[in-house]
């Protein structure tokens, strides 16, 4: 989202789908018939690329238009939208790809993050859970869904996810520290302090020091105090992750009032492009649930 975390589809795997869609659909004489729309889908990547978001959504627009099912205008479109963090707009977009390509992975997947940031968690956890369906080598993929998991308080999930999130990370050659996150206050959640120590163990090994969200390890390592954990952000996205991880520890530590006080404030004012604002959201509309229930 420019602003948010997720990662940018890359222009370069789109083409590849617009490749695929055209050969798969009797490639030769659709290609000459389409030889000017293929031109101005090209013109509208290259226009993404440029940051010219506005004249490359007219032009993925008018590829709609001449066809409803376009792959690549529909996924021009939610690239769009979902990198401006709309996600109500990206998740019409994205579900009308599914309804016509259902086997488009990238489109489930960005349903659910669409679906998780609207608080629709069955959704998301339907369509994300479709997109790692035949296990694709994606750490992201699942990652996302252990967020979702997370989301709704389902930990033993959210941790095996988690942990095929991480797997899938060092397959690829790459290395996310937030599954080993999701893993830590998973364990913790279930009381299962070993596990919860060998995921920080393990994320200390395998850190990149200096590399947000680095400085959230050494804090619940005990090297940083909360108030030096804020101290090291550098943007809001930062600070909204800060503050949830500030306040998930409080709150374990028994601090409930400390700690809905750091979630109240990304509910209020966090960053809607980061995982962590769905889940401060989410933990105190669970926090509310049963403290009506009690009355």
């Amino acid at each position: 989202m420019g602003m948010v975390r997720f990662p940018r589809l890359k222009l370069s795997i789109i083409k590849t789908l617009f490749c695929v869609f055209l050969v798969s659909s009797s490639a030769l004489a659709l290609v000459k018939a389409n030889a000017d729309m293929s031109e101005r889908l090209d013109a509208a990547y290259r226009l993404i690329d440029q940051g010219a978001t506005e004249e490359a959504l007219a032009l993925f627009s008018a590829a709609f238009e001449a066809d409803e099912t376009s792959l690549p205008a529909l996924m021009g479109m939610g690239e769009i939208w979902f990198t401006a963090g709309d996600f109500k707009q990206a998740f019409k977009v994205y579900d009308m790809v599914v309804q016509a390509h259902p086997n488009q992975i990238v489109a489930w997947n960005r349903r659910g993050i669409s679906a998780l940031n609207l608080e629709k968690y069955g959704v998301a956890l339907e369509s994300l859970s479709r997109a790692v369906q035949d296990q694709p080598m994606n750490g992201f993929f699942y990652e996302s869904l252990a967020w979702a998991h997370f989301c709704v308080g389902d930990m033993e999930s959210a941790v095996k996810e988690a942990r095929t999130s991480a797997l899938m990370y060092q397959r690829e050659g790459k290395f996310s520290l937030y599954p080993l996150l999701i893993s830590y206050f998973g364990y913790v959640t279930l009381d299962d302090k070993p596990r919860a120590v060998t995921s920080l163990n393990f994320a200390r090994r395998s850190a990149r020091e200096a590399m947000w969200p680095f400085p959230v390890l050494e804090f619940l390592e005990g090297r940083l105090t909360g108030n030096d954990l804020l101290a090291s952000v550098s943007n809001k996205q930062e600070e909204t992750e800060a503050r949830v991880y500030l306040g998930m520890q409080l709150k374990q530590e028994g601090r409930s009032e400390a700690a809905k006080l750091q979630l109240d404030w990304v509910a209020r004012h966090g960053d809607r492009g980061v995982f962590e604002y769905t889940l401060a959201r989410s933990i105190n509309a669970r926090f509310h649930e049963k403290k009506m229930g009690s009355l």
